[in-house]
């Protein structure tokens, strides 16, 4: 029979594997953005994909568990059942449970990284799709061949049609 302890040891080191796998996976697609592996996008967004609903089960399990302790599923309820747990399991709980929000953490400012660099890789994407649609750059005013102002996202001359 499983205690209550070991219960809760093995919800965190399942979310401290899943973080791990999670953390090696954006920095896996941090990698085939930088040098644009546009073919292996899908199948890493398809593992990140994966790894997120595996953390979510995990997360509705670590809910029932709390309802079974009379626990919140806040971080001061996690927390608060971790410190009663602990006298079964000292040290290994507050561990994990530190281990866990370090890797949290890693994965939240990697992923942020990631995000940057789709942001940045759209917008050059779209100033480009500008120029061949003639329209000017940036949404600022700009002036006429004989110095009047002209509101920007005017259209100059078309480069390229599709």
């Amino acid at each position: 029979m499983t205690t209550m302890s070991q219960h809760a040891r093995q919800l965190l080191s399942d979310q401290v594997e899943i973080l791990t796998r999670l953390n090696e996976t954006l920095r896996i697609e941090y990698d085939i953005m930088n040098t644009q592996k546009t073919d292996e996008v899908q199948k890493i967004s398809e593992q990140k994909q994966n790894l997120v609903n595996d953390l979510e089960a995990l997360n509705q399990n670590w809910q029932d568990f709390l309802r079974s302790q009379k626990a919140e599923f806040t971080l001061k309820g996690i927390r608060t059942a971790i410190l009663k747990l602990e006298k079964a399991e000292p040290q290994k709980l507050p561990m994990l449970w530190e281990q866990l929000g370090d890797l949290s953490q890693t994965c939240q400012h990697q992923n942020t990284i990631n995000g940057a660099v789709v942001t940045l890789r759209q917008q050059v994407t779209q100033q480009a799709l500008e120029i061949l649609r003639g329209q000017t750059m940036g949404s600022g005013d700009t002036y006429d061949n004989k110095g009047g102002q002209q509101s920007g996202g005017g259209l100059g001359h078309t480069i390229a049609k599709a």
